[in-house]
């Protein structure tokens, strides 16, 4: 273990979420069978394909008007733009090409064409809407589905249990363990505004754990640190150019918030970014990562969905869908996905330790190949020069000074650090941006010393 300097914090921190980002696309890959075949992609499809008859009840039940409303206004309009008959897998959205080599939608400008009409000087048409529910068309859709979709699939779902369109609503909360200092989450779009039962939100700004990136209106003209880096490192993918790049491809210059905002979707970096008194913000401080959008409940949906509909005989690994699609979109950071699987019993995890996000007993006989192939990626990725396990302290709000557990004895000591609701009630308790005396004493609490 030897101290740290400013500049080597700076410099540790950026490179440290390059990596965890392009082990995201990695573990994405696998998830999608890419290059080869691995064997995850259609245990997602029949996974969901189980729920299939829960959300076909919901739009024939009782409030079956409102879903269909929903299904048709927001749901398929967030989710898959086009509706699914239209919308082939994997079509190309503003300005890049689309996944598997689908064709790329030219970028926005005063002739992009308009959905289900050519536009005008000779601008391709975007395929017409098809939202309606109809669930042949939807089994149809989920049985072509990637990893990636199989993800937003997963999220409506879990959307229509919160908002009681299916039962399930009590456990899938219950996977939000750890109190309400962990989850209490607002939105601040409406800080402005009165909100559904007219109490106007402005005045309790001061105790919100995240804040908005300027509205997601699309004129941001700062982007987050995290955003920035969440780019850059899935352009070297794109690119080819790899995690241990000397140099960083560079960002589209005119449509940098764009390209993130696309990349993020309707929620997550483009939108949020967490509060220092956050206790996964706290974290970031303390660990020397980036600061994301706080804990995720998009993975504890993803742990009830596996859990409800997964049945008899699912192999864990599945757990890490998340892990691999909602970071590599930049909706949360690996952080924020690791911690509520850790909560939930699915694995050890310890931040840093990209071998501890494996799921317990997911090496049954008879797995698919790809639980092997994750595995070696988590330790090929934990070894890494770029994972750089640090404790750093403040002053002022600045980093001023910490420690990189190098040496060998220094990780196994990390790998022994106290986890589950121990390391997330230490940090609930810590003052954001902690000077160095207050770090030495979390040390000691979390058994690194």
């Amino acid at each position: 273990m030897r101290e740290l300097t400013t500049t080597e914090i700076g410099t540790f921190t950026r490179e440290k979420q390059q990596l965890e980002i392009t082990l995201a696309w990695e573990l994405l890959d696998v998830f999608d069978d890419k290059p080869d075949s691995w064997g995850l992609l259609p245990l997602l499809r029949t996974i969901a394909l189980n729920s299939l008859t829960a959300v076909d009840q919901a739009a024939k039940g009782s409030r079956g008007a409102e879903f269909r409303h929903k299904w048709k206004t927001d749901w398929t309009r967030k989710y898959f733009g086009f509706g699914w008959e239209a919308k082939p897998s994997g079509f190309g959205t503003a300005a890049r090409p689309g996944v598997g080599g689908a064709p790329a939608i030219p970028a926005r400008g005063p002739n992009y064409a308009k959905p289900g009409r050519r536009g005008e000087g000779g601008a391709p048409a975007i395929p017409a809407r098809n939202d309606s529910w109809n669930r042949s068309e939807v089994e149809k859709g989920i049985k072509s589905f990637s990893a990636q979709q199989c993800g937003d699939w997963i999220r409506i779902v879990g959307e229509m249990v919160e908002e009681k369109f299916i039962p399930g609503d009590d456990a899938r909360l219950a996977m939000q363990r750890g109190g309400k200092s962990h989850w209490d989450k607002y939105d601040s779009r409406y800080r402005d505004e009165p909100n559904k039962k007219g109490k106007v939100l402005g005045e309790q700004l001061s105790s919100r754990r995240r804040r908005v990136m300027g509205g997601g209106t699309g004129k941001e003209t700062v982007m987050p640190d995290y955003a920035k880096e969440t780019a850059h490192a899935t352009l070297q993918r794109q690119q080819r150019v790899g995690a241990t790049a000397t140099t960083k491809a560079p960002l589209p210059t005119a449509t940098t918030w764009g390209f993130v905002k696309d990349l993020t979707r309707a929620a997550g970096l483009n939108r949020w970014q967490v509060m220092a008194g956050d206790t996964t913000g706290k974290m970031d401080q303390v660990f020397g990562l980036m600061p994301g959008a706080t804990i995720s409940g998009t993975t504890t949906d993803n742990v009830f969905f596996f859990r409800t509909f997964g049945r008899l005989g699912m192999n864990p690994i599945l757990f890490l869908l998340p892990a691999a699609a909602i970071v590599a979109c930049g909706h949360h950071s690996l952080l924020e996905v690791g911690l509520p699987l850790m909560l939930n019993d699915v694995n050890n995890y310890r931040p840093g330790l990209y071998s501890t996000l494996f799921p317990i007993n997911s090496c049954a006989a008879g797995a698919p190949a790809g639980v092997a192939k994750i595995k070696q990626t988590l330790l090929r990725y934990e070894h890494a020069q770029a994972n750089r396990l640090m404790m750093l302290y403040y002053s002022g709000g600045r980093p001023a000074g910490g420690w990189l557990f190098d040496q060998p004895k220094d990780k196994f000591m990390w790998s022994r650090m106290l986890t589950g609701n121990h390391l997330m009630s230490v940090f609930a308790a810590l003052r954001p941006f902690p000077d160095e005396e207050r770090v030495r004493t979390l040390m000691a609490q979390l058994r690194l010393h």
